[in-house]
């Protein structure tokens, strides 16, 4: 899509149609275009004749030279190049833009000290917050403590000058005093901590907590100022204002109740212990669990040892026998799932016993269309079940 742009802008039938900024604008995208898809011949012709054409003193061809150096992996002919343009007198001022692409090609490359001394050199970029906190950061890595907190003095004085002679307050001003008080305070430099406090006095009068931090500073040095700055904190009936007093008495009241009554159980207790002991001694108290006695069973005998299969059910034991009645054939019977033969004594019990009663059983023979078939007869009712079944009682 972005091809077929370039395509209809760069056409002979629109060219006349453009004035020079417009033709210089889609020869430099046309450049970025052929940089991107990987075209980096093409976007050195399309920057080569630029450069022919035009004397512009534009930072727009380098910054493209550059970022084509950079796809090829030559950071040191980028950096070289930027530093040239930057050092030649062509231009009348050299962007922002292109001094921050340079101060990350030399940190791309290593050199921290370099870039620091290039930050440092540049005046209007000490007057922005973020370059004087990257500076810190980067003397804090090299472990220099003394210069980052000069770079943070010469910030702030820079900026006090520049905005008194503006006559405005600017909030980066009161940003940088308030980073620089902390990092002062850290190597322990507290002259320099009342300086700063004192700027800030000035800059908002009514900021009752710099009031506060500067009267801390000058108890130490200088008792007499302290005084003096005292008087200018609110008074007590200007801080009571609004604030109800019989409702804090009445809930100070009830939470000094619950603390008297833990108080004077633990003075009864104990003389001696104090009411943070006494509450942790309750807690404990509750916390504990009441012992109950160990009941043992009537015919306990210490010396005996206890059986090994007392956990097992008493048909699953070894010593188990059974009950007298239901000794012999009745002993399979009622246990295990309907259907299910008891074990393997008694199915080859009742298997004998089956065949024998066959073999005993007379056979019957009937012709029925010269058929023969021989089933034994069934097995007549014991005695009380045939007498039943006479009576009528099922």
């Amino acid at each position: 899509d972005s091809r077929k742009r370039i395509k209809t802008a760069s056409a002979p039938e629109t060219e006349p149609k453009l004035n020079a900024f417009q033709k210089k604008v889609v020869q430099v995208n046309e450049a970025l275009l052929a940089i991107y898809t990987g075209q980096h011949e093409v976007a050195r012709r399309i920057l080569d004749k630029m450069v022919q054409k035009s004397d512009d003193t534009d930072d727009t061809i380098p910054l493209a030279k550059v970022s084509l150096l950079m796809k090829e992996k030559k950071l040191t002919e980028a950096t070289q190049l930027l530093q040239d343009f930057i050092q030649s007198g062509k231009q009348k001022q050299v962007s922002i833009y292109c001094r921050l692409t340079y101060v990350q090609l030399l940190l791309a490359q290593g050199k921290v000290n370099q870039t620091c001394d290039y930050l440092r050199s540049d005046a209007e970029l000490l007057v922005k917050p973020g370059i004087v906190a990257t500076l810190v950061t980067l003397y804090n890595y090299l472990e220099d403590s003394k210069s980052a907190a000069t770079v943070l003095n010469e910030a702030v004085d820079r900026l006090y000058n520049l905005d008194r002679t503006k006559g405005k307050t600017s909030r980066a001003l009161a940003y940088l005093i308030k980073q620089n008080i902390i990092y002062q305070e850290k190597q322990g430099n507290a002259q320099r901590v009342t300086e700063m406090l004192e700027i800030l006095h000035k800059l908002y009068p009514n900021d009752t907590t710099t009031l506060s931090k500067l009267i801390v500073h000058y108890l130490k040095s200088d008792p007499d100022r302290a005084n003096l700055l005292a008087q200018k904190l609110p008074s007590i009936k200007q801080l009571a204002e609004g604030v109800d007093a019989d409702m804090l008495e009445s809930t100070f009241g009830k939470r000094v109740q619950k603390a008297e009554k833990t108080t004077e159980k633990t003075k009864s207790g104990d003389s001696k212990s104090t009411p943070a002991t006494a509450v942790a001694t309750n807690a404990t108290k509750q916390k504990k669990r009441r012992k109950r006695k160990i009941r043992l069973p009537k015919k306990y005998d210490p010396s005996s040892k206890p059986d090994p299969e007392r956990w097992l059910p008493l048909r699953e034991r070894s010593y188990y026998r059974g009950k007298r009645g239901k000794r012999g054939k009745q002993a399979a019977i009622g246990k295990g799932t309907q259907g299910a033969v008891g074990s393997d004594q008694s199915a080859t019990t009742t298997m004998t016993t089956a065949t024998g009663a066959q073999r005993s059983m007379p056979t019957s023979k009937t012709t029925t269309g010269g058929a023969t078939s021989t089933q034994p007869k069934p097995t007549p009712p014991s005695g009380k079940v045939a007498g039943n079944k006479r009576r009528g009682k099922h």
